[in-house]
């Protein structure tokens, strides 16, 4: 939404969603700035009510003439202006490579690519498996062991990134691309005055798959998919900066009890949004009611229904331990996930 102010102490307001433009008063120009998402009227109304401290019935009536002027629009009215566009003209590359980084755990490796690899099998797909190891000497040729058994037995192709072979990928960058032989070292190697490496592995790997659609799975993930608790089919959107949803168990095995593994080429949840518009998934949608777009915001929704923007990233949840490193993420969670939790 634009506003340009008008001698009269009144407003053009022009929205980007819908095209619209309208003179409205100082009242409306306010209401339009402060509902960022989508509520009822009578929410919009309390809301605005609250901060303006206008008459309730004239917030009521203003919300009413913005609508009817699309300044506002509907929930309903948003996802048929992305049902409008133009689909996807793009054609979505497949995900070629799959990236495990590991220090030390070469049994965990061995049962997550073990995991990999007959979920490929399963489904007839043909990747590269990368794995980056960190480990001490003994754990290193464990992995590389694992891999090489692995990959053979699947008729995968494996590649194993192990101390020298990140110094020879640090040789070449710094002799192609010009990079400084010190930025090098220090983002792909390790440093023995301190006892943790964090990122060298990870590093490695995605400047070894720069430019390929892949995929990057922990040594300790086991590759069954689930289905998340109550889980029903249909998109969400939101202007959240995280969306996670996370449900409580006691134990390790209670949590894996309470999910209900399904038959999926896990490769392909991935690239059902990798590259596309989020859009594109809006349209794609049969029913109005598999859409969820509550928590989208103005700004957003401008882009969602001009079809700007693409999915360059994609994750899936897990069932175990979550990795939360502090308790006071504890009192920042709302919605679902804090009920569940009290």
């Amino acid at each position: 939404m634009t506003f340009s102010q008008l001698p009269d102490d009144r407003f053009i307001a022009a929205s980007r969603l819908s095209g619209a433009r309208e003179s409205v008063t100082h009242l409306e120009a306010a209401i339009l700035l402060r509902t960022q998402h989508f509520r009822t009227v009578t929410q919009h109304c309390a809301e605005s009510f609250r901060c303006t401290g206008s008459n309730e019935l004239a917030v009521r009536h203003a919300l009413l003439r913005l609508h009817g002027a699309r300044l506002l629009i509907s929930e309903p009215e948003f996802i048929e202006y992305c049902r409008l566009r133009e689909p996807d003209g793009e054609s979505r590359p497949a995900i070629e490579m799959v990236r495990v980084p590991t220090r030390n755990r070469s049994s965990s490796l061995h049962a997550s690519v073990t995991g990999i690899c007959q979920n490929l099998q399963e489904h007839g797909r043909k990747v590269t498996i990368v794995v980056g190891d960190d480990s001490d000497p003994p754990e290193e040729e464990a992995g590389r062991y694992a891999l090489h058994n692995l990959s053979t037995a699947f008729l995968q192709t494996g590649i194993f990134m192990g101390t020298h072979a990140r110094r020879a990928l640090a040789r070449q960058i710094s002799r192609y691309a010009q990079v400084d032989p010190q930025v090098l070292t220090f983002a792909l190697s390790r440093d023995e005055r301190f006892k943790f490496a964090p990122g060298i592995n990870r590093n490695a790997l995605l400047l070894a798959s720069a430019g390929s659609m892949a995929l990057m799975s922990d040594d300790d993930v086991f590759w069954p998919l689930a289905a998340a608790p109550g889980y029903l089919p249909g998109t969400k959107l939101t202007s959240s900066f995280d969306p996670t949803e996370i449900w409580f168990y006691p134990d390790h095995d209670s949590a894996v009890a309470a999910v209900q593994p399904v038959q999926r080429d896990v490769l392909s949840v991935h690239e059902e949004l990798l590259g596309r518009t989020p859009a594109a998934s809006i349209a794609e949608s049969e029913h109005s009611e598999e859409i969820d777009v509550n928590g989208v915001s103005t700004e957003l929704g401008e882009q969602l229904a001009a079809n700007r923007g693409r999915v360059r990233v994609t994750h899936v949840g897990i069932a175990g331990d979550c990795a939360i490193g502090s308790m006071r993420h504890y009192f920042l969670w709302s919605g679902e996930t804090r009920e569940r939790l009290l």
